[in-house]
């Protein structure tokens, strides 16, 4: 592992001589590699990149799921051709070297517990949808590889029927739960690799080490606590957008980012955050008749109540004439999205949704909401997030649009370096 101060690279049993320092300079190292795959050099890139060169700044769960998704990434890229090769490779030797009925019991055998780790790997809480979906295609490709070589090669190598049925079930058997595996990447929860509190451990070290690489980590309660006050001339005026966040935490974001400035708008939460700020924004807000609104919210059965209240509630835009526009994160958006994090609340189970929610939602999406399954708008880059709020915006000034509508065609794919998933703005069930 390569020091991040003078970069000397110090194998394992120079760490573990000088006690996790460099060797050379006498730099401490944060983490070890051997037992957590992680090192000094990737944790610096990460913080460089979520950051895009320290001009974003973001949250603690931002981080997290940020970190979570580049180690599962790295861990992700297994290469198809040489998982196959590994396969062949095994059963051809196994083909030249055991007798006709050893290689039978060999076959069945070895196939029994390669199938078996390759789908229980694909069915994991720790993969991403991406890693499923490459052991699905690698199912596949054994499966039909058996079907259209294996009977031919047994018949040849064995010369035994029994053992060509044998050959031609396993085939069926590998393409069966490839498929299975195919259909479901998408629907299995995933848990973190590490657990916040660890990684948070891990920060704390490194602030305390790495002084000149500091994490620099949004706080909610230090915004709180800020004493802004507006001029009371401002209050006669207006703006024509307010973003209004399921979350504090995510208007927190958006503020910290000077969204607000760049996009000529307001930012609240559905919570009234910012305290100090709150009424006279929303005071201001209803001024103008023309006000567009963007509800920007998790996935989830929180989330999907958001326009509702700020429809029907007094205190938000009860009996106001205003355009209210649904941002997402909506059910019809993550089925669209290569590749989610997905989470599951068990308490939510016992949760319902209100009814003037239900009646605007298919029964299909219901049924998913009140199951506990959610998606948060963390699980995206900080700069992506950015850029899908601004674009929505953005694209209801170009076209005329119906009040809560969003183009169906409306999509942004790899908006930034991280590659990520493609997010389709679909119309708003509220409109």
């Amino acid at each position: 592992m390569k020091c991040i101060n003078c970069g000397t690279d110090n194998n394992y049993k120079d760490r573990q001589y000088y006690k996790k320092q460099c060797k050379k300079c006498g730099h401490q190292f944060i983490f070890e590699p051997k037992s957590t795959k992680v090192t000094d050099s990737l944790f610096a890139k990460i913080i460089k990149d979520i950051s895009y060169n320290d001009y974003i700044l973001y949250t603690q769960k931002q981080f997290n799921y940020y970190f979570d998704k580049v180690l599962k990434s790295r861990n992700a890229k297994f290469s198809i051709v040489g998982s196959l090769f590994q396969f062949l490779f095994s059963v051809g030797l196994g083909s030249l070297v055991l007798t006709n009925t050893i290689f039978i019991m060999f076959i069945i055998f070895y196939n029994t517990i390669y199938l078996g780790l390759l789908f229980k790997s694909s069915q994991s809480t720790q993969k991403n949808v991406k890693h499923r979906s490459k052991i699905a295609k690698l199912l596949l490709i054994i499966g039909g590889l058996i079907l259209s070589l294996g009977g031919l090669i047994i018949l040849i190598r064995v010369q035994s029927f029994f053992g060509f049925v044998v050959t031609t079930l396993l085939g069926m058997i590998y393409i069966y739960f490839g498929i299975i595996a195919l259909f479901k990447k998408k629907s299995i929860v995933q848990t973190f690799l590490f657990e916040p509190f660890q990684l948070k451990n891990w920060q704390d070290d490194w602030n305390s080490i790495n002084s000149s690489l500091p994490i620099n980590l949004l706080s909610l309660i230090q915004s709180k606590n800020t004493n802004t006050l507006i001029n009371p001339e401002l209050k006669k005026y207006s703006f024509d957008y307010l973003v209004v966040c399921e979350k504090d935490e995510i208007a927190n974001f958006l503020i910290a980012n000077n969204f607000h400035i760049e996009n000529n708008c307001a930012i609240l939460s559905i919570t009234g955050y910012p305290k100090n700020i709150f009424q006279p924004i929303l005071d201001m807000a209803r001024q103008n008749p023309n006000l567009k609104v963007y509800a920007l919210h998790d996935c989830s059965l929180a989330g999907v109540s958001v326009v509702n209240k700020l429809k029907t509630r007094p205190d938000w835009f009860l009996n106001y004439q205003i355009q209210i526009y649904d941002l997402g994160l909506s059910y019809q958006q993550v089925m669209k999205i290569p590749n989610t994090f997905l989470r599951k609340d068990n308490y939510s189970q016992q949760r319902q949704l209100p009814f003037e929610v239900r009646q605007h939602l298919s029964s299909k999406e219901i049924e998913w909401l009140e199951s506990g399954y959610y998606v948060e708008l963390e699980s995206f880059s900080p700069r992506f997030l950015l850029k899908v709020v601004q674009k929505g915006i953005t694209k209801t000034n170009k076209v005329e649009l119906n009040q809560g509508e969003l183009p169906n065609n409306w999509h942004e794919s790899e908006l930034d370096d991280t590659r990520e998933a493609l997010i389709v703005f679909s119309t708003d069930n509220f409109g």
